[in-house]
């Protein structure tokens, strides 16, 4: 966090932590950022290499391409809920 500032500022708002492993930055099966207190921030989603202590290795392209598309619905599930709602 400290070698992107811009990771350093939105974990200084609270808004990113690590994962407890240290792999990368905590974040819910759906990808969303997990907060300081452990909350949900679903306007704030976690992918590639940075969401490997929840999903696991995601070094390899075919594998950051996955969770890439994941992503994705996850974002167009949410865009489709915020229209609808």
């Amino acid at each position: 966090l400290q070698t992107q500032p811009w990771l350093g500022e939105l974990a200084r708002e609270g808004c990113l932590v690590l994962d407890p492993a240290g792999l990368g930055l905590a974040c819910s099966e759906h990808s969303e950022a997990l907060g300081a207190d452990g909350q949900v921030i679903p306007t704030l989603l976690i992918s590639g290499p940075l969401a490997r202590g929840t999903f696991g290795e995601l070094m390899g392209l075919p594998q950051i391409t996955e969770h890439a598309v994941f992503v994705a619905r996850e974002i167009a599930e949410k865009l489709k809920a915020a229209a609808e709602g």
